[in-house]
């Protein structure tokens, strides 16, 4: 019998035990609701510049997690700015295509969904082969943990930075993540959407408090390494400055999350806090008071957004 869901993070660890990449993904579960996909499918679209920033804050904190950690060196994807760059522009790809292509059974989104639950159960499976010591790789609390990423800074502090949503918006956001992780992998206890929103930004902040904050105050040489090489990687991309910083990304990181800096040691040069402003203090502003560059600065992105689509599509056909 499957054990029902608890809205604790005690509960959700007991997924460290468990396998992940079990669901069977041909099965659409009783659970879906077709309009709340739509809604958070809409709200994802209309957003699409703020949702790609809040990804780019959390996937940066997610390097202090050493699991992690473990996993991207073990697969040397990431390990030179240029290979990381090209990484997770890839996984962004994904996840455009997941917001604005159908998600049911046999359409383009579903099949993006499940082609990376693919890639991920092939690494799971090397990385057991080779490290057979070690815990269950990509267990139910690892994909619980890597979903908080794609929700945490949205939910929680989106109003911190632009985002811009009704409460059914919010909720389909969360039910769409509800479904990716369904078709990833995680059981219905696992998942951190299964509880409804108030449960869900529950989860996300108690995931925060315990395994992402502890560590930045003690940060790794590991997570400097990872994270600086992240960084790096975006003077691959060409006529891009150099502004982001391993300061200013923790900075906006943290306080944008409502949290002191000082509490964590961080503190700006005056050239960092020059390039903050540049980076993002003013375009924040300009972007929320200046009628029309919202809609100039969204036009970009989304743009952009389908030359990378289209450009993955054909590596993936290559």
């Amino acid at each position: 019998m499957m054990q029902p869901f608890s809205d604790s993070l005690a509960a959700l660890k007991k997924g460290s035990s468990v396998p992940g990449l079990l669901t069977d993904t041909k099965e659409v579960p009783e659970w879906l609701d077709v309009e709340l996909i739509r809604h958070g499918q809409s709200f994802y679209v209309r957003n699409i510049e703020l949702c790609i920033f809040a990804f780019h804050l959390s996937l940066y904190l997610g390097f202090v997690i050493e699991r992690f950690q473990n996993a991207l060196i073990f697969t040397k994807a990431t390990l030179t700015p240029e290979k990381s760059m090209k990484r997770y522009l890839k996984t962004l790809s994904y996840i455009n295509k997941w917001f604005m292509e159908s998600l049911l059974p046999g359409e383009e989104g579903h099949n993006a969904v499940v082609h990376v639950r693919q890639l991920h159960a092939s690494v799971a499976l090397r990385m057991d082969s080779h490290r057979p010591e070690d815990k269950i790789h990509l267990n139910q609390f690892d994909m619980a943990v890597v979903q908080s990423g794609f929700l945490a800074i949205i939910l929680n502090h989106g109003h911190n930075f632009g985002i811009r949503a009704t409460e059914i918006e919010m909720q389909g956001y969360a039910h769409v993540w509800r479904y990716i992780g369904y078709l990833l992998g995680i059981e219905d206890r696992f998942n951190l959407c299964t509880g409804g929103l108030a449960s869900t930004r529950k989860l996300c902040s108690e995931i925060r408090e315990e395994m992402i904050l502890p560590k930045l105050k003690n940060r790794s040489d590991t997570f400097l390494e990872l994270s600086d090489t992240y960084l790096e990687g975006f003077s691959t991309i060409p006529y891009l400055p150099k502004l982001f910083t391993r300061n200013i990304m923790l900075y906006h990181a943290l306080t944008i999350g409502d949290l002191d800096p000082s509490d964590f040691d961080v503190s700006l040069s005056w050239s960092e806090w020059l390039r903050l402003c540049l980076a993002h203090k003013i375009p924040f502003t300009l972007y929320s008071y200046l009628p029309g560059s919202r809609k100039l600065v969204h036009a970009v992105y989304v743009s952009k957004c389908q030359k990378l689509s289209a450009v993955t599509n054909r590596e993936s056909h290559n």
